[in-house]
């Protein structure tokens, strides 16, 4: 019996913290620079709170969004975690990209890397939105860093991401920069998806609920299509993240079918 209670408790302790929370995602944002810099809309998750809530049911808290350094410590109480790219990110140390790639090969966490040069491209055209090939060129250099020469691709148009939940046949954002999105396959899954595009600005509203920038070359369309696709990305990345664990896979499954 007792050798029962241990292994018991060694199994409990070796799950993670987000694991006895299935009707909460804690959402984490990557730290780098300034607050202004890696969490450049932070009004912008309780938009991405209501179309959760209003496309699944599930209870999405927008306070539970926490600032995440990459090490062992903090990245092992998500379940997925943003990266919201702007000019100020330059890339990690060597033990952060190590503590990020066993945390995703090995915990089965999910990086989501955004561009998010929206404010930016609204105060100056010019200066920061001429960076955005400079920046390309970094995540993707930091990304094959962390994941050790592993090469981003297109994921498939007929990929679940794209019908996880709603049917995407766009790639919204801001500005449609990339007409694809991008991902580091895992095993049977993406450990990473990559939008160029920024989705989170699109999404973006005033203090007088309306929309702060403008979305092109497609306009309202290209912003439901960014709707789609984040609501999309989050259930890819928690039912991709859970797939495999029998004490959250019913209740995701009955959550989806509402």
């Amino acid at each position: 019996m007792k050798n029962c209670l241990a292994a018991v408790l060694v199994l409990i302790a070796a799950l993670p913290s987000w694991a006895f929370r299935p009707d909460q995602v804690r959402l984490g944002v990557l730290r780098y620079g300034d607050a202004s810099d890696f969490d450049p809309y932070p009004t912008v998750w309780r938009e991405v709170a209501r179309a959760l809530e209003e496309a699944t049911s599930v209870e999405f808290d927008p306070l539970v969004k926490e600032p995440v350094r990459p090490t062992a410590q903090e990245l092992q109480s998500h379940a997925l975690v943003f990266l919201l790219a702007t000019p100020a990110f330059k890339g990690w140390s060597p033990s952060e990209r190590a503590a990020l790639a066993n945390w995703v090969k090995l915990g089965g966490g999910t990086i989501v890397v955004l561009g998010a040069e929206g404010l930016g491209a609204a105060a100056a055209r010019g200066s920061r939105g001429a960076d955005s090939d400079g920046l390309d060129a970094r995540i993707r250099r930091e990304m094959e860093l962390i994941f050790e020469g592993a090469k981003l691709e297109a994921i498939s148009p007929k990929h679940a991401l794209f019908k996880s939940f709603y049917l995407v046949r766009g790639t919204g954002g801001v500005l449609e920069r990339s007409r694809v999105v991008e991902g580091i396959r895992i095993g049977e899954r993406y450990g990473l998806i990559f939008s160029r595009n920024d989705l989170l600005g699109a999404l973006l509203k005033d203090a007088e609920g309306r929309y702060l920038f403008g979305c092109y070359p497609g306009g309202e369309e290209q912003r439901k299509e960014s709707f789609k696709l984040v609501v999309n990305i989050f259930l890819y990345a928690l039912t991709g993240t859970y797939k495999e664990d029998i004490i959250h896979l019913p209740y995701i499954l009955q959550k989806l079918k509402r």
